[in-house]
């Protein structure tokens, strides 16, 4: 019996960060986070390459040149996997919950899409942050994201924070889950399947959105976005610069405080603005800080400058990542994140920026991460988090003044009078880079 009969049509994919020795005749695979190894002819690589990108089984088979031979012993060495098992579901999805086999079947995609990254093996401060993702989604009140949403009164959105009436133009949101990990697994192999996500989001149209985790994960999203777009900026909001040497003198070895260096390696990042950084350190932590495409606003500065003044300089014609590390807010709000300083921006500072940013930039990508586990019901951290997340969400969509929608025509505050915000037609056009 033909044990791939009944998988003809699984969507299988490559483990991300395999590592492959050549020797000679032959080839070695490994999966080091599965601690599995495996030898074989050289014909193993154009199996391996054919599913760097997820695609059902039949589609090798029905190659001409495709060999069978291989396909099971990579799928029982955990070198082919079903792509949906690099994922797993939660049960308090924002929006509609999603696979990544139904993903990429044919059809219109959700404009966002979430996805978390439960780890915190690369931080140095107090653990927690594998619970970031759960802590943030218990706390989400996202109502316009639910499928039973999709039409009437459920998609009208009243912001009295903001004066603001959404009705229109609502953004599409699905959540494929948090990727799944082993236990005690590294970020060297953990970080590799957050880039392969990012990839598949960016190749179908959708904005990739991460809720981390520890801050080391927006190095392997990043990574995908600089292999995605001609030229990116960052905006990176953190009490920390995170731009210390690699650890251990090697490169590759990313950490929740050195998320940025291997960005900068790539020449088509053309600006990464700081906000929120209230650190003290050596000079040798801060050793990127000479790269003329590194500054940054301290978070005193952040209470005494406007907002033109803060985002003053940065280029509109590319597309930006947006990063929020929770720290950047003060731990009197977000008490619960991995290393706090005291100091930092308020909660209603802290949307206001992203607003502006919004309103200023294409936000192409983003996260938000070391939201850590409360000791106590409620999550200081993440009801901050789910605030910000709420907010990026609507990042660009028209809003109208919310007494288009109550009716009043006279309010207390300067905020009844609504501004709409630039759609994404209001920027240049970006065209992705080509795919090395």
């Amino acid at each position: 019996m033909n044990p791939l009969a009944d998988m003809v049509d699984t969507v299988f994919v490559t483990v991300p960060g395999l590592r492959i020795i050549d020797r000679g005749e032959t080839i070695s695979v490994a999966n080091l986070a599965a601690g599995t190894e495996k030898s074989f002819h050289r014909d193993i690589v154009e199996l391996l390459e054919f599913f760097a990108r997820p695609r059902p089984l039949h589609e090798w088979f029905g190659r001409a040149q495709a060999q069978a031979r291989d396909v099971p012993t990579a799928i029982r060495h955990a070198l082919l996997v079903a792509a949906d098992q690099l994922l797993t579901q939660t049960a308090a999805a924002i929006g509609g919950p999603l696979t990544l086999s139904k993903l990429l079947e044919p059809g219109s995609k959700p404009d966002i899409v979430l996805f978390g990254a439960p780890t915190d093996v690369a931080s140095s401060g107090r653990g927690g942050a594998r619970a970031g993702p759960s802590e943030i989604r218990r706390h989400a009140q996202v109502p316009f994201a639910a499928p039973s949403a999709a039409a009437g009164k459920d998609r009208v959105c009243l912001d009295f924070e903001m004066r603001r009436s959404y009705a229109a133009s609502l953004p599409s949101v699905g959540d494929l889950g948090d990727v799944a990990g082993l236990v005690g697994e590294g970020i060297a192999s953990y970080g590799p399947r957050l880039s392969l996500l990012s990839e598949i989001l960016l190749s179908q149209g959708s904005v990739p959105a991460m809720l981390g985790g520890d801050h080391s994960c927006t190095a392997f999203a990043i990574e995908a976005h600089l292999r995605h777009w001609p030229a990116l900026g960052i905006l990176h909001f953190d009490a920390h610069h995170d731009l210390w040497p690699p650890a251990g003198a090697q490169f590759h070895y990313v950490t929740h405080a050195n998320v940025f260096h291997r960005a900068l390696a790539r020449p088509n990042l053309r600006v990464l603005r700081q906000f929120g950084l209230r650190t003290f350190e050596t000079a040798a932590a801060a050793s990127l800080h000479h790269d003329p495409r590194v500054d940054y606003v301290s978070a005193r500065e952040l209470r005494q400058l406007s907002t033109d003044a803060v985002f003053a300089g940065l280029p509109r014609d590319i597309p930006y990542y947006l990063s929020f590390d929770i720290d950047c807010i003060d731990p009197i709000h977000a008490p619960e994140t991995g290393t706090p300083l005291p100091g930092g921006i308020s909660y209603h500072q802290a949307l206001d920026l992203i607003d502006a940013a919004a309103q200023r930039f294409r936000l192409v990508g983003w996260d938000i991460v070391e939201v850590g586990q409360a000791e106590r019901a409620t999550n200081g951290a993440a009801l901050c988090a789910a605030g910000l997340l709420r907010r990026l969400l609507l990042a660009g969509v028209p809003f109208d003044p919310l007494a288009s929608y109550t009716r009043r025509t006279t309010g207390p505050a300067e905020g009844a009078t609504g501004r709409t915000a630039p759609t994404a037609t209001s920027v240049p056009s970006l065209e992705p880079a080509d795919h090395a």
